[in-house]
């Protein structure tokens, strides 16, 4: 028995023959393209899930190695302002050094506001937007601005100073405080206004709490120190102690006074500054170390990666010759079926 095909299902027959090999054709062009398998499931098959489990370990990596690059920055950033601060310290001790009542090139008050301007606004260092002495507060400046006319800190200091000897730092009264009332003073009253409570509410900003970044799996550090440390209310109070009184009435003698508890102040927080400026590095030297390992997991990973997804250019090519050959095949009968008609072979 003889069987009948239309020359319309053969032309639809091949028309899908033809869209199929055009689909084949362009993902083998775009793997050759990328050096890729285009469909991972297909060519991977059951090791598709461990290819994703793969790319899952590396794609967190690469997350933390690009955060610790932040976190390196924001560590150079704050090692590079403590060592603003050092220096800063350096020079006032030399000033001070040289300083005496007789000989004046510059006021115990203009050493202080100066140095006390300049250490305020290292403090307030930012870094990508992050203020790097913050603490996790690092979206606000740490530190107040001591010279603004309704500063809190210096008004707190005049009213310790007037509460203790009932009249202000100007009063020609003044004259009459020795050393040792003065040193008593600076010792409690005034120190006072530098703990930590009093320092939070008049001086500072910044949390407490440092911040902490993740810098390799399942590995936490501390990334920044902050203004609340010993370090900066010792400067600030040298600064803000020379400010206050270097240019009052005091007697020469209480203002040697003033100059010598300012020094000592200011060693302290130079030694407090190199102590933390250690850590930073300490902190800086094993993100770099973890950034390193990272990157070397990571080369290994993507290796086996390759390898699952890489294609063979080879075979790919073979594949576009002939999936071509093909296609033209296709083109060329289904050019002959749209030739063929009955009406070609009717008597005339």
């Amino acid at each position: 028995m003889l069987s009948s095909v239309s020359t319309q299902y053969l032309s639809s027959l091949m028309a899908r023959i033809v869209a199929t090999t055009q689909t084949q054709l362009a993902s083998a062009q775009s793997e050759l393209a990328s050096g890729k398998y285009q469909d991972m499931g297909l060519h991977l098959g059951w090791q598709a899930g461990f290819d994703a489990s793969l790319k899952d370990q590396d794609s967190r990596l690469q997350a933390l190695i690009g955060s610790n690059s932040l976190s390196d920055g924001r560590l150079s950033a704050a090692q590079s302002a403590i060592n603003t601060i050092r220096a800063s310290a350096q020079d006032m001790l030399g000033q001070l050094a040289v300083w005496t009542p007789a000989n004046q090139n510059r006021t115990l008050k203009e050493i202080g506001a100066a140095s006390l301007d300049s250490f305020i606004s290292t403090a307030n260092t930012a870094h990508n937007g992050q203020f790097v002495f913050g603490g996790i507060n690092s979206a606000t400046p740490p530190l107040k601005d001591y010279s603004a006319p309704q500063s809190l800190a210096r008004s707190a200091l005049l009213a310790a100073f007037t509460a203790r000897f009932g009249f202000s730092p100007e009063d020609p009264a003044a004259a009459g405080i020795t050393p040792a009332q003065l040193q008593s003073f600076l010792d409690t009253d005034f120190a006072h206004s530098f703990d930590k409570a009093s320092w939070s509410a008049d001086w500072s900003n910044a949390a407490s709490e440092n911040v902490q970044a993740d810098i390799s799996p399942g590995r936490a550090a501390a990334i920044s120190v902050n203004a609340n440390e010993a370090g900066f209310r010792d400067f600030a109070q040298a600064g803000a102690m020379l400010s206050v009184f270097g240019g009052t009435g005091l007697s020469s003698a209480a203002l040697s006074t003033v100059a010598s508890s300012a020094s000592a102040l200011i060693s302290r927080s130079a030694a407090e500054f190199t102590s933390l400026e250690a850590g930073l590095g300490a902190t800086q030297a094993k993100v770099t170390a973890a950034t390193e390992s990272m990157k070397s997991q990571s080369t290994l990973l993507q290796a086996q990666i390759n390898r699952y997804e890489q294609a063979d250019p080879y075979a790919t090519a073979t594949s576009i010759s002939l999936l071509t050959t093909r296609l033209q095949a296709s083109y060329q009968l289904t050019a002959q079926l749209q030739q063929l008609s009955l009406v070609k072979y009717l008597p005339n």
